[in-house]
């Protein structure tokens, strides 16, 4: 059921309709507890500002924190930053 609602929702372009999909997704994972983080370790995130820009740090998402392109949601989709 997860993987059919995971693929389902992969491919639904209406927002409020992928939101469902995800809040059942969540609640699965919340009722079967498929993994428990014991600890998080630390971890340290930078960005290069003068050659990348639209960068946010996002902690807790996965669970170490990852770097976001704010725009695109995507640390591959980081917009090159102008020419100096």
């Amino acid at each position: 059921r997860f993987d059919r609602l995971a693929a389902e929702q992969a491919t639904t372009i209406d927002r409020t309709k992928r939101k469902e999909l995800v809040d059942e997704m969540q609640a699965i994972l919340a009722d079967e507890l498929p993994q428990l983080s014991l600890y998080v370790p630390e971890q340290i995130a930078f960005a290069d500002t003068k050659k990348f820009r639209g960068w946010a740090y996002t902690p807790g998402c996965p669970p170490c924190g990852i770097s976001l392109n704010k725009r695109n949601l995507s640390s591959g989709n980081a917009d090159p930053a102008p020419a100096a």
